[in-house]
């Protein structure tokens, strides 16, 4: 994971509230932050100690719960740009830059994941 994002990612410039021409910038981190924070907070604390009611897998429920999640968060970055690249730009290199919008777009695949995740919980287990 660590070689795919040193390979096809980069982090995006344009985090600054103004814009090089002094106006404001429409990708600025901040008219996304509270909405990639509501949605992390649902995927890992919301979804984590929903699933800790089970009495037989309580604990093991929550730290499989973050571990889906955080692998799904991840790989639904790389997914997402991988397929962003394909569909809406030539095949020549373009790095996938981690701006916020990727970082929502990785808790809306960790929150499926974990949706299919509880699902199944309780009736499967990692072995």
């Amino acid at each position: 994971m660590i070689t795919l994002y040193g390979l096809f990612t980069t982090h995006d410039s344009l985090t600054s509230p103004l814009a090089d021409d002094g106006e404001r910038n429409p990708h600025y981190i901040g008219d996304h932050w509270t909405t990639f924070m509501d949605l992390h907070v649902m995927v890992f604390v919301g979804f984590g100690f929903l699933y800790v009611f089970l009495r037989a897998h309580s604990w093991s429920s929550l730290a499989f719960n973050w571990l889906a999640g955080s692998w799904a968060f991840l790989i639904g970055i790389l997914w997402y740009g991988f397929w962003l690249r394909v569909f809406h730009s030539s095949f020549e290199h373009n790095m996938i830059k981690l701006d916020i919008k990727m970082l929502v777009e990785g808790n809306f695949c960790a929150a499926s994941i974990l949706i299919a995740f509880g699902a199944v919980l309780g009736k499967l287990n990692a072995y």
